[in-house]
């Protein structure tokens, strides 16, 4: 399993065990600079560890979907949706650098996969160069 898809993992049963112990953290927020600290001593060590929980933070902070959310004034959310501050000019584009760096890698590896699949079709076709 990769790093990526080990982190994917932690990262649903960090959300199942919120929902399920009503800690209210809002995942579909911009998330509070420091909410890694807050859910490390909320939650039980043996959930996860702390390089757990931090990748797992990691995966969620890099997805496209958060990485859109984080504009220049918007909201962020402690746990319990406690308002914290806002996103600095600076974080958003931080956040936009990465978006972009994201989805180029993403756009990438999409042409490649078409690429590979055009040349297997050309072997399937009867005739077709081989």
């Amino acid at each position: 399993m990769s790093a990526q898809d080990h982190a994917k993992q932690n990262l649903k049963k960090l959300q199942e065990y919120c929902f399920e112990h009503k800690l209210r953290v809002p995942w579909n927020k911009v998330l509070a600079i420091g909410i890694y600290q807050d859910l490390k001593q909320v939650l039980p060590n043996v959930l996860m560890t702390s390089r757990e929980l931090f990748r797992a933070l990691g995966h969620h902070v890099n997805s496209p979907s958060y990485l859109k959310r984080v504009s220049v004034g918007a909201q962020r959310y402690g746990l319990k949706y406690t308002l914290a501050s806002r996103v600095t000019i600076g974080e958003a584009m931080i956040a936009k650098a990465q978006f972009f760096k994201l989805h180029a890698a993403h756009r990438k590896a999409q042409k490649s996969k078409a690429k590979i699949a055009h040349k297997s079709k050309k072997h399937l076709i009867p005739g077709g160069p081989t």
